[in-house]
Order: structure tokens, then C-alpha cells, then sequence
């Protein structure tokens, strides 16, 4: 493999290592031929080449050796003053004090359209004069693509058309809503200061923008204060409060994105230079009246009169009315309207001018009768011929209508939510060639037709096991195909799926679950699958939630209309739980408010802290839950340590940015051990953050040297990487370890260090019921059956339980299902037991809810591991 060497003055940076040398670099350092320094940071990532450099520093494209794609990048940060000068140690000292506390500020930004930061890293070493040398790293995704710069270069006429400017205008604010905080969406207001063309990249893969190159980083090499101070990071782009070197708002974002909208539109790069010498006005003309004034109110001089949040921005572009006449101003000299300025108020409010409508009503009052009476009888005549043309017009001349907004979000049988699996082989291809065929027939109402081609796909699935995977999108698409059929069944109720497209195996899991609920010969119910993005909470699962708990989901066929949306299952994290479960269950929804099952979330609704059990968290009472909890987890994982391996010593890694499962199995894990066994262990454990691999670092070594025994890893999904590493690294330094259930996935499976690990998770297949695992061997998915799969199995019996007995009542209320389901008696068929809810409808736990399985080899002469049930009896006893 050809790697780069990342030391700034190597005269020889193309390298060459070996598949070998990559398989041992945990036991032998591997560095450059031409200088020595190590080639392989932070024991998984490689420089490919060198992407460029800049004032910030170096870029290179990366790759991460665990994984098969050159997906990221490492930017290494300069060491030296722009004049070359070297900085002095106490300047040292101060960069990386102020990096280590940007980086760990980046780190919680989790947005689609920003590139992640998955890892930040310093590497000390001694150069030929034995002086010490020190090199920061930064390790991000990888956006490929070109940005908006290189865009306008590529123009024919070298300038965007206006509705492509307002498009871009619109999603970079709703990314500037995130980063800013607007509406909760993370814990921390940011502000990117250096918003430019060049700095928004459009991927290639999906033509979403992406915002990249934070300036606070930026700022840090240059050894400034980011919060106190700014600097002009480009001149043709920053606001005056930069080159003031005064305290940025997310005002100052807005004023540089309005910046970059006119460079799009007129062309012209030196925009500072166009609004100090010119109006923008005199170089293009803007249809959009209204998104003239929006530009305007951003490119105010004055912080305090622009708008002052990008939500306020998104607002008035898609206002549909207008203001009082009577609150607009004068006509400025450049002929165009303004704002009111009003210097006492802190936020300002975009003011929008007199409809064109009301003026010509005004206009019409200042004529002589005679003509006004003529005007009346005209303007109805008129009216007419334009209302019959226009009527023919969109009838006949028109295409038909697009594909509505987020429409590829949702599918009944339609179109394909999740992604093939196994595509190289011939068997799958024609799998998936007749479930696509399937997905076109259901989209143009031909169910029978559909019904056919959707059997043949499980057919071919299920005929080649050992091939392919058999798709549950498959299934449930049949099933709705065989329901539709007859049309007295179209009324039949619908039950939503939500699934994490972010993660396509969770998804799977998840819906193996629930096709195997599915009852062909009886059916209650329709499955609509949505796809939400758990990495943008407030967007992501409040957005597909509010769609689901209105009924209104775009883009649905019309033949399912009259199919009521009675309940939903899904909603990966607990953080997503909870946000969607507040949408569902919104006093304003009155008896409409929606049940929602979560398969997955383990969360305690109680957040311990200290030696305080705090208010009930998760209150929403609409949000049941079929898995065992984060308490249950937390207690089995403390016995198994001190009644089976008789520790009390030991070292917890932990995510505290996921207060709803990390940061709460870490906590009631240490409570386990404090107060409800039969002496004080938790006194000899301490907590690692996980986000800070610094500090994550030092944390272990600590423990080692203290000679801890076992390791205890409660990771997020979103710090999954981290872990990984840290298990190849450490594996050998203790004497076992312990883990969440995020670490049940395939990935571990493929992690050699693992084995022997045990994980705390709520079932285990071999634990099923024999009538389960029979339907399961039928269909050919035995050996793909998870924890997670059960537990969606159950919420989807839950349901089907409730709907049972009522005589196919097409009037059947969501109200009536809570109302079952709130009943203590009530009980679901499950898996493994029955479902049963508590008071606060979380799953009652018995012996078998809530167990350990352990990461084993198939055979002492394989590479392949699987997860075992670990007998434990013991352990829980509820």
C-alpha cells in the first residue's frame, strides 16, 4: 500500500508498507524511509497523498485501516507563524490548550451536512538535535466533490441562476440553524466564521451541501481568542465586526452567507469590493422581490438590525404573507425598500413591502367613476379567459406533478428504504431484480401483479441462504401487495416502522422483526417503513414524526388513503425516542395522540446521579418499550464482574454527549456496584471520556499501570470508531471485557481482539420459543436473528394483540389502542416471554428479559465469531 508521510519537511514522503506491516503495527513501528516519523497515527490511520495546503495548515486524504475506503481526511495543524518563524514554547503550549478545546467543541457538532470529526490527536517526537517536536491532528470525513467556487467556475456564463441561489440560501440555513442553535438541536451554540464559497462542498454521491472548514480552528493556529476576539479570515466575505476584530453572533454568519449569495449571482468574487464601491442591485436583477429584501436585511453593517437567527431568515423567505403598509419605510436613495432600524432592540425583524394587489386596489380608488365602472365589468371579463386558459394550461401543457418533498422517506411496497445486501453474486442480483420489478407494479396500483414478483424475490432470497441475506423489506412489501388485492382491505389500519437509514444492519434487524410478525393468513394491519436519520435528532425523527402523527405522508399511493395511521415502531436511540415520542404525544393532538413502541431504546426514565434518583425522564406516556433497560444491563454486568470474575477494580469508557445511554449505563452501572451489592466495589472504578481521546488515552494507561482488570465500555453509537481502536490496543492489558449492547454488530464480530467479550443485551435467539425459531428456519434467517429483532417482533405482537377483536372496525381510534395497551392486564405474545408493561409502560422484567452473551469463535480453526448466551441465572433476579 503507498502511504504519505505527514512531516512537513520530509524529502521523501511516498511510502510503500506491506500487508504484512499493516497487520503487525500494534507489535512494530512503522515509519518513513526518508525521516522516521510514524506513518501509521494513532495505530489505524494512513495518508494517502496530500490534498493541500493553506494557512490552516496541511490536508491529506486518509484512510482508515480497519475500513476498505480512503473516506477521510487528516489535517495536520502549521507549526509555525505565517512568516515561518517557529513559535515559541510557551505559544506551543497556548495552540494547544486553545486546539484541545476547539476540537472537543467540533466533536459534538453530528450533522449530515457537516463533516464528522472522528478523531483529534497531538504526536510528540525528537528531532536529529534531540528538541522536542510536537504535531496536531485533526481526522474528519472525507467530502468528495467540488464546492461552490470551483461550481461558479465551471458556469457558462460564470454566475448561478437566482432560483439555484435561493435553493443554496435555504440549506445552508438549515444547517446554520443546527450549528447555531436555534432550536436545541445539541448542547452548544457555535458560529463558523469563515462562510465562503470555497468552503461549501456539494458531494457527489448525494448533491447535498456540505459546510466544511471551521474558522474557530483557524483562528487557534494564529493564537486568538475565538470566543473574545475575530479575525479577518477572507476579506471578501467577513463582516465588519471581523475586520473590527470585535465578538462574532451568528449574525456575522448570516452577513457572510448573504456575501456569498451575491458572488453566486453577479459573479463577482471581490463582493466586499462590489458593496463599498456599488448597490449589488445595479449588477443583477432579482425576480424575487422578497428575497432581495432578505439579502438586504443580512448585509446590514450593524449586528444588532440583521436578523438574528437563520430559523428568522428561513421564515420570512417562506412567509406567504405581508406586513402592515403602514411599518415600512421610505424608499432609500438606491431605490429600494428597507427594514426599520430601531437601535434600542437587540433582534431584528424582516420587513417585507406592500403587495403589488393592495397598490393596484389603491391605484383603481384615485380614478373618475366612468373609468372605474368600466375597470369592473373588464376586470371579471379578463378574469375569466385567464382562469380557463390557465385551467387548460396546467391540464394539458404541464408535466405531471414532481415526486413531493421527502417522499423517498416513506414506502408501503413502492420504492427501496434500505440497501441491497450481497450484489456480488448472481443469485442476489436476480433476488433484487424481481423485488424491483415488484416495487414498480405496486407504485402503478398492478398489487396482484406485484404480489407475484415479490414471492419470486423471496423465493430466490430464501433458495440461496447461503448467498444472500433474505430481505425483510421483501416481505413486508408482499405482505401490503397481498392486503391491497382486495379492495375492502385498502381501509385496513396502518402501523408505521421507523428504521435508522444511517445504519443499514440496525435496520435490518429491526425489520426481521417485524415481517416475521406478520400474520399472512389474518392480517389486521398495513406496514409503512420510514427512514429517519438518527444523526440529526430535531430534523430527523421530529420531522418523519410529525408526517406519521398527522397522517400525512408524502408522496403516499392514493389507493391507501382511507388507511389510518393506528401506532408506530421504531425510533433507534432513546434521544430519538424521546424527541418523537414528545411529537406523538402532544397535548394538542387531543385523542389523536399516537402509541409509540420503541423496539430498541433501553434508557432508564429514571436518571440516577450521585445518590439521587432524579424526576422521571422519557414522561410520555404514549412511549412503550419492549427492551430491557439500561438499569437491567448496568445490574447484570456488575454481578457478572463481582460474582464471576471476583473484581473490583476497573476502568469505564463512556460517551457523557449521550446522556440517554452511555452516559446512563455508565451511571446506574456504577450504582449497581455502590449500593445494591454486598460491598463497595464502584470506589475502584473511574470514568473515561470517551469523546476526548486525549484524555481517554491518558485515562487507561492510568489504569493499567494501577493494574485494573477489567475494561468497561459503554460507547454511543457515534463514538463506536474510538472503541474499536481501543479494544485492538488494549485487549491484552485486562483481564476481560465488559460492554453495552451498541456493541452487539457485526463490527465487533470482525474485531479479533473482542473474543471473549461479554455484552449486556436483552435476548438471545437460542433463548426463542420453538414455534419462533421454526418460522424463522422456514423463512432463512435463523442465524440473522438478534436481540433487536426479537424485541421488534414483540412490539409488532403488541399490536397485533391490540387489534385483535374488533371485528375488522373501520372506525377504530388511537385512543382505544392506548387504552388496551395502558391496561395493566393486558400481555402480548413475545418471543422469548410474554410482553407485559409497568406503570410507566416500559416492559416488566422477568427472568429472561435482560441477559449476557459472549463474543466466541465458531471453531478453534475459523476466523469467524459469533455471540453466545452466557448461562446466567444468577444474574438477573428481578
Amino acid at each position: 500500500m503507498k502511504v504519505y508521510c505527514t512531516h512537513p519537511k520530509c524529502s521523501k514522503p511516498e511510502n510503500e508498507i506491506s500487508d504484512k506491516e499493516i497487520n503487525a503495527r500494534n507489535e512494530t513501528k512503522i515509519c518513513c524511509n526518508d525521516c522516521q516519523m510514524p506513518l501509521i497515527l494513532q495505530g489505524h490511520f494512513v495518508a494517502i497523498n496530500l490534498l493541500g495546503e493553506g494557512g490552516f495548515g496541511r490536508t491529506f486524504l486518509a484512510k482508515d485501516l480497519d475500513f476498505l475506503e480512503p473516506n477521510f481526511v487528516i489535517k495536520q495543524l502549521r507549526l509555525t507563524h505565517t512568516s515561518g518563524q517557529i513559535f515559541t514554547p510557551q505559544e506551543l503550549e497556548r495552540r494547544q490548550n486553545l486546539f484541545v478545546r476547539e476540537a472537543k467543541t467540533l466533536f459534538t457538532l453530528r450533522h449530515p451536512q457537516i463533516p464528522r470529526l472522528f478523531a483529534f490527536f497531538s504526536l510528540e517526537l525528537t528531532d536529529k538535535n534531540g528538541l522536542p517536536q510536537n504535531f496536531f491532528y485533526l481526522v474528519q470525513d472525507y467530502i468528495e466533490g467540488c464546492n461552490l467556487a470551483e461550481e461558479l467556475s465551471n458556469k457558462p456564463d460564470k454566475k448561478f441562476s437566482e432560483d439555484e441561489v435561493i435553493n443554496i440560501l435555504k440549506e445552508i440555513l438549515n444547517i446554520l440553524t443546527y450549528i447555531h442553535h436555534d432550536e436545541g438541536t445539541h448542547n452548544e451554540h457555535y458560529i463558523h466564521r469563515d462562510i465562503k464559497p470555497e468552503n461549501i462542498m456539494r458531494c457527489s454521491r448525494d448533491g447535498k451541501l456540505h459546510l466544511i472548514d471551521f474558522g474557530a480552528v483557524k483562528q487557534v493556529v494564529q493564537g486568538f481568542e475565538p470566543e473574545t476576539t475575530s479575525i479577518v479570515l477572507d476579506p471578501r466575505f467577513a463582516p465588519p465586526e471581523q475586520w473590527d476584530k470585535k465578538a462574532v453572533s451568528p449574525a456575522s454568519d448570516l452577513y457572510a452567507t448573504a456575501t456569498t449569495c451575491l458572488c453566486l449571482l453577479t459573479g463577482i468574487r471581490n463582493v466586499r469590493g462590489l458593496l463599498f464601491n456599488s448597490c449589488w442591485r445595479d449588477h443583477v436583477k432579482v425576480r424575487d422581490h422578497r428575497f432581495a429584501l432578505v439579502l438586504d436585511s443580512m448585509l446590514k453593517s450593524e449586528q444588532q438590525i440583521r436578523p438574528q437567527s437563520a430559523t428568522e431568515v428561513l421564515n420570512a423567505l417562506s412567509s406567504t404573507t405581508n406586513p402592515d403598509p403602514a411599518a415600512t419605510t421610505e424608499n432609500e436613495p438606491n431605490g429600494h425598500l428597507s427594514p426599520p432600524i430601531n437601535p434600542d432592540r437587540a433582534k431584528s425583524t424582516i420587513i417585507l413591502p406592500q403587495s403589488w394587489f393592495r397598490r393596484f386596489i389603491d391605484w383603481i380608488s384615485t380614478l373618475p367613476r366612468s373609468w372605474r365602472s368600466i375597470i369592473r365589468f373588464v376586470i371579471p371579463f379578463v378574469l375569466g379567459i385567464v382562469i380557463a386558459v390557465t385551467f387548460y394550461y396546467l391540464k394539458n401543457v404541464l408535466p405531471p406533478d414532481p415526486t413531493p418533498p421527502l417522499a423517498e422517506d416513506f414506502s408501503r411496497g413502492e420504492q427501496a428504504l434500505i440497501s441491497p445486501t450481497n450484489l456480488s453474486t448472481p443469485e442476489c442480483n436476480k433476488a433484487y431484480a424481481y423485488k424491483e420489478k415488484g416495487m414498480r407494479a405496486f407504485k402503478e396500483g398492478n398489487f396482484k401483479i406485484s404480489t407475484e414478483l415479490f414471492k419470486q424475490a423471496r423465493k430466490q432470497f430464501s433458495s440461496n441462504q447461503t448467498k444472500c441475506e433474505v430481505d425483510p423489506e421483501t416481505l413486508i412489501y408482499e405482505h401490503n401487495s397481498q392486503i391491497a388485492q382486495t379492495p375492502a382491505n385498502l381501509s385496513l389500519p396502518t402501523i408505521a416502522v421507523v428504521i435508522p437509514i444511517d445504519y443499514n444492519d440496525i435496520a435490518l434487524e429491526i425489520l426481521r422483526g417485524v415481517a416475521q410478525a406478520l400474520d399472512e393468513q389474518r392480517p389486521q394491519f398495513q406496514i409503512l417503513i420510514a427512514k429517519e436519520n438518527i444523526d440529526n435528532n430535531t430534523s430527523g425523527s421530529q420531522g418523519v414524526a410529525t408526517y406519521i402523527s398527522q397522517g400525512n405522508i408524502p408522496g403516499d399511493i392514493s389507493s391507501f388513503e382511507k388507511s389510518k395511521i393506528l401506532g408506530v415502531i421504531g425510533h433507534y436511540t432513546s434521544e430519538n425516542t424521546q424527541i418523537a415520542g414528545k411529537t406523538y404525544g402532544a397535548e394538542a393532538l387531543g385523542d389523536e395522540k399516537l402509541v409509540l413502541i420503541s423496539p430498541t431504546s433501553t434508557g432508564e426514565r429514571e436518571l440516577y446521579s450521585g445518590n439521587d434518583i432524579s424526576s422521571k425522564n422519557l414522561k410520555n406516556l404514549y412511549v412503550f418499550r419492549t427492551a430491557s433497560s439500561d438499569k437491567t444491563a448496568a445490574g447484570d454486568l456488575a454481578k457478572y464482574m463481582s460474582q464471576t470474575l471476583h473484581q473490583k477494580d476497573g476502568v469505564i469508557l463512556y460517551d457523557p454527549g449521550s446522556p440517554y445511554y452511555s452516559k446512563s449505563l455508565a451511571t446506574w452501572f456504577k450504582h449497581e456496584m455502590n449500593d445494591k451489592l454486598d460491598f463497595k466495589l464502584g470506589d475502584h472504578i473511574n470514568n473515561c471520556n470517551l469523546i476526548i481521546d486525549i484524555e481517554a488515552n491518558d485515562c487507561i494507561k492510568s489504569a493499567i499501570k494501577r493494574q485494573a482488570k477489567v475494561l468497561i465500555l459503554f460507547p454511543s453509537r457515534a463514538t463506536f470508531k474510538e472503541v474499536k481502536n481501543i479494544i485492538k490496543s488494549n485487549s491484552r492489558s485486562f483481564e476481560k471485557i465488559l460492554a453495552g449492547d451498541v456493541l452487539y454488530s457485526k463490527d465487533t464480530l470482525n474485531i479479533r481482539e473482542a473474543e471473549g467479550m461479554i455484552i449486556a443485551v436483552s435476548f438471545h435467539v437460542n433463548q426463542a420459543k420453538d414455534a419462533f425459531k421454526e418460522r424463522a428456519t422456514e423463512i432463512g434467517w435463523l442465524r440473522n436473528m438478534t436481540w433487536r429483532s426479537i424485541t421488534s417482533y414483540d412490539a409488532t405482537q403488541v399490536f397485533v394483540k391490540a387489534l385483535s377483536g374488533n371485528n375488522n372496525r373501520k372506525d377504530l381510534t388511537r385512543r382505544e389502542i392506548y387504552d388496551k395497551l395502558n391496561d395493566s392486564r393486558f400481555s402480548a405474545i413475545g418471543a422469548v416471554v410474554d410482553v407485559s408493561f409497568n406503570e410507566y409502560h416500559d416492559r416488566k422484567i422477568v427472568n429472561s428479559v435482560g441477559i449476557l452473551v459472549e463474543v466466541k469463535k465458531s471453531d478453534s480453526n475459523s476466523d469467524e465469531y459469533y455471540f453466545d448466551l452466557v448461562p446466567q441465572s444468577q444474574y438477573n433476579n428481578p
